[in-house]
């Protein structure tokens, strides 16, 4: 991951990380993939050239990432028991661990973050 980032990315990166802990904190909240998703609007349409979730996992669309699960979890059981709805987290354990889990990578994405690791 390079070591400067710009202020356009730092802010959809925290846009990102509060978005994910309004879903953990079970609020209106909505995860639609790339349709909500303020580093995806910066970056999906060019294969995800310098967003930070790439940079760390080398791979496109998330793929590497936590995210990757919560989508499988969510293809795989609410697809069909919430009827295609992904608003309901708090009535699913499984979602809010998930959720923790993308919260804490996306965090740890933070230039500062990274800085403070390495001290």
């Amino acid at each position: 991951m390079t070591e400067k980032m710009s202020p356009k990315t730092r802010k959809a990166l925290k846009d990102s990380i509060k978005k994910w802990m309004a879903i953990v904190r079970s609020t209106e909240a909505e995860e639609r993939g790339v349709f909500n998703c303020p580093l995806c609007r910066l970056f999906h349409s060019n294969q995800c050239a310098g967003c930070p979730v790439k940079e760390k996992t080398e791979m496109h669309g998330c793929q590497g990432s936590p995210y990757n699960a919560w989508d499988n979890h969510h293809e795989t059981w609410h697809s069909k028991e919430f009827g295609e709805s992904t608003s309901r987290y708090k009535d699913c354990p499984e979602c809010l661990r998930l959720a923790k889990k993308e919260v804490e990578f996306l965090k740890e994405l933070l230039p500062e973050k990274k800085k403070e690791v390495e001290k």
